[in-house]
């Protein structure tokens, strides 16, 4: 019951930007690696500031061929990091190289664990 969704898009959030609540958790999963470079700049903060104080951020990081037709780009963990941490978010875990799924062994993912810096 305390689990609201909201559909908006990146790298804006125009919708989500402009709610004054801040969220415990936001979770972000196959989506990073469809956004470019600049996407990717744009789009940090205005996840970063959805998350409150001591709130959690987590995503994951796709890593293996890309299907026909879809558009995605090569994204680094170390520059998703440093994004984060630019937006006021702190690297607490990180799981590399974790297995595709639905058993595609030419997929693996990065799942990073942020929390927001009080």
């Amino acid at each position: 019951p305390r689990i609201e969704w909201v559909e908006d898009s990146l790298p804006d959030l125009a919708k989500l930007t402009t709610r004054a609540a801040a969220l415990d958790l936001v979770m972000m999963t196959a989506v990073w690696m469809h956004l470019d470079d600049d996407e990717r700049r744009r789009a940090m903060p205005n996840v970063a500031g959805l998350v409150r104080s001591g709130g959690a951020f987590i995503m994951s990081l796709r890593y293996g061929p890309v299907p026909a037709g879809r558009r995605m780009f090569v994204v680094s963990a170390e520059e998703t990091i440093a994004l984060a941490a630019d937006a006021g978010l702190v690297l607490k875990r990180r799981f590399d190289n974790q297995p595709g799924g639905f058993g595609r062994t030419d997929v693996s993912w990065i799942k990073l664990v942020f929390e927001k810096g009080t």
